[in-house]
């Protein structure tokens, strides 16, 4: 039996569109991998540091946490709820190659970077760099990227 590990919330209520998407793919995990599968959120981390907005979340704490949940069982996918996290990603390929990891995109950062970037100007540049890298990894590292819609995949192709 597969086993796969969730990275994101896990949701109980949703807030939101993208909370609404993450339900519907947790759904569909549970369903095809039944009492397989373990959730892991960046977000649980209380750390409010530079770092960790640089990181968009993906701090090293958090790698090592995920790579000692990896350690623990025989994983065969990681299904990664945001582009962002594409840090992840790449540390997870260094250590594990035969995991297969899945990457979400709600959206295409660095299209919404770019905008936040031209309305907000040079201090927008941290976020529009962190986005750059850690979407451009994701895509990389990822042996799957699934889309929202045709218009992101199509963003994706463009960017990437």
């Amino acid at each position: 039996m597969s086993k796969i590990i969730y990275i994101g919330d896990q949701i109980a209520v949703p807030c939101g569109g993208a909370d609404q998407v993450n339900l519907r793919n947790q759904k569909l995990f549970e369903e095809l991998f039944p009492e397989s599968i373990t959730y892991l959120s960046p977000a649980n981390l209380k750390s409010n540091n530079l770092f960790r907005k640089f990181y968009l979340g993906v701090t090293d704490e958090f790698v090592n946490i995920v790579l000692e949940e990896l350690n623990k069982g025989c994983y065969d996918y990681m299904f990664i709820c945001h582009s962002t996290l594409g840090r992840l990603a790449k540390k997870v390929k260094g250590v594990y190659p035969d995991i297969k990891i899945i990457m979400f995109y709600h959206n295409i950062e660095i299209q919404y970077a770019q905008e936040y970037y031209k309305t907000k100007g040079i201090k927008a540049l941290p976020f529009y760099f962190a986005v750059k890298l850690w979407e451009k990894q994701a895509f990389k590292y990822s042996d799957y990227n699934i889309t929202l819609n045709r218009r992101d995949s199509n963003l994706l192709k463009h960017f990437y």
